[in-house]
């Protein structure tokens, strides 16, 4: 079980050398799926250096976990959306005009919701994704404004 491990890992080394690219063993992780993870392998070394063993890690800004759930990614999507209606929440207490606020909720808070979606879907996912009516203005709700 762990030969394949070792050697796709040689192979990575050997293909790394060849393209003169140095791999950071500290920034490099290991993440094991499926049912290797109830008998995990040795770690792996790089350079006689252990290689990080992880169960999620973030990467290009979409949280991936062993499990191949979404749960983390949700809930750091969640957690920026939220910090980002309470500024715009204490934006509008301010008195910012409409246009301002709808500015800001296009490039913070629908900008993070529309991170990491294939484009050939976008416009199907602009057209369903509408603000969370936290607010009860007209320009929050209106459609049109959105677009």
């Amino acid at each position: 079980m762990n030969l394949p491990i070792v050697e796709c890992r040689n192979i990575w080394i050997t293909s790394s050398n060849n393209y003169c690219m140095v791999i950071n063993s500290k920034k490099t992780k290991e993440m094991i799926l499926g049912t290797a993870n109830k008998s995990p392998p040795p770690l792996l070394t790089i350079s006689n250096s252990p290689v990080e063993r992880v169960t999620c890690f973030k990467l290009l800004g979409i949280n991936i976990c062993n499990n191949l759930r979404w749960d983390a990614h949700v809930d750091a999507l969640c957690s920026k959306v939220a910090s980002g209606l309470y500024f715009l929440k204490l934006l509008k207490r301010s008195g910012l005009s409409a246009d301002d606020l709808l500015c800001f909720y296009k490039s913070v808070i629908r900008s993070v919701q529309l991170y990491g979606i294939i484009t050939s879907h976008m416009l199907k996912v602009i057209n369903v994704i509408r603000p969370l009516p936290v607010f009860s203005t007209t320009w929050y709700a209106s459609p049109s404004l959105l677009g």
